[in-house]
């Protein structure tokens, strides 16, 4: 059996990153996979790939504008299987199967009802929402990361209970504890260390952290934060025209291997408004790092315990971050697991049994 994983670019996202871990999890059972990029062959995730798997472009302007490539490509391979993360892989997929007869497993990137990642309101978001309510019923099967997005995607799109399954992401601990212990440009600087790691933009909340931060400062003078992701945008541009460089705070941009970063931080901050799963606070706390996060998702709770890992904090409060940070100094000797993440429940939906 061949799995065919759809990506609409070859940028580097979570979803992207996911993508990846779930595809050296079906190579584990014998499942091959092959990623098909919508686009040109260019961005991040590319060398990424190939370093692994076999990486076709399709050289198209747009996801929606290469459904005719796609439906030329799945009929060469008629009877593999689909799969994608990405809203606008999806509906590009769901109708290029639609002639071609291939099925169809979609993960859901985020929380459905959220339009922060979406980018769109009113008309638009009300026309979004009627074509995916539209296709995601075409799809064999759903993912969804985490019980509440479950429950949410039965009740937004009208899906069939059997259609919409849980499965945590993965987590591939040897690999980035390997990759912690490679040596990159770390700046040594004075303790303690905050870090945080994501794509800038206004979802991942970096404005609320660098509110947070200036009243870290206040305590701790010599205290510095690192945050690593891409800066493209106007959003990132602002942030790093006003801070960078400035009291502590240094925006690195985009890191291939982010890992040794987190090694020597003191502690990993994870300030989102919005997460589908928040995979880069475990792969943090692979690395036995005291956390802070935002309790923008239900199940960061059942990952970070106060005082134990970390702290939790509510979303859009800089001044209870700062004191979670300030707090989650003083954590010592942390142990870190992860058990939400089942291997077998995800091979059984992508072999349809």
């Amino acid at each position: 059996m061949t799995y065919h994983f759809i990506l609409p670019d070859l940028r580097v996202g979570g979803a992207e990153h996911i993508s990846l871990l779930l595809a050296r999890e079906l190579v584990k059972d014998g499942i091959q996979v092959q990623f098909v990029n919508l686009v040109k062959p260019s961005g991040k995730m590319k060398d990424k790939i190939e370093k692994e798997f076999n990486l076709v472009s399709l050289g198209c302007r747009r996801s929606l504008t290469a459904i005719p490539s796609l439906v030329k490509y799945l009929r060469k391979h008629h009877g593999d299987c689909v799969f994608t993360s990405l809203e606008n892989a999806a509906i590009a997929s769901l109708i290029a199967c639609r002639f071609t007869g291939n099925p169809v497993t979609l993960r859901l990137p985020n929380m459905p009802s959220n339009q922060l990642h979406r980018g769109m309101k009113g008309v638009k978001f009300r026309i979004m929402k009627w074509v995916t309510r539209k296709l995601y019923k075409r799809a064999r099967y759903i993912i969804a990361q985490t019980d509440e997005m479950r429950d949410q995607a039965l009740s937004y799109y009208g899906l069939p209970a059997d259609k919409v399954v849980t499965v945590y992401n993965p987590l591939d601990e040897d690999f980035v504890r390997n990759q912690a212990i490679k040596d990159v440009d770390l700046h040594e600087v004075s303790h303690p260390r905050f870090l945080a790691v994501g794509t800038i933009t206004y979802r991942k909340g970096v404005d609320v952290l660098l509110e947070a931060f200036t009243q870290v400062r206040k305590q701790y003078h010599e205290a510095t934060l690192t945050i690593i992701g891409n800066k493209d945008g106007s959003y990132a541009r602002n942030l790093v025209e006003k801070h960078d460089g400035k009291e502590g705070v240094r925006f690195y941009g985009f890191c291939e291997n982010p890992y040794p970063f987190m090694a020597h931080c003191d502690v990993f901050v994870l300030p989102s408004r919005m997460e589908g799963f928040p995979n880069v606070l475990l792969e943090a706390m692979c690395l036995n790092k005291s956390v802070v996060a935002t309790t923008c998702l239900p199940v960061i709770q059942q990952i970070v315990k106060d005082g134990v890992n970390g702290y939790v904090c509510p979303v859009e409060d800089a001044e209870k971050m700062a004191s979670s940070m300030m707090k989650a100094l003083d954590l010592k000797d942390i142990h870190n697991t992860y058990s939400l993440f089942d291997r077998q429940k995800l091979t059984k939906v992508f072999l349809h049994q």
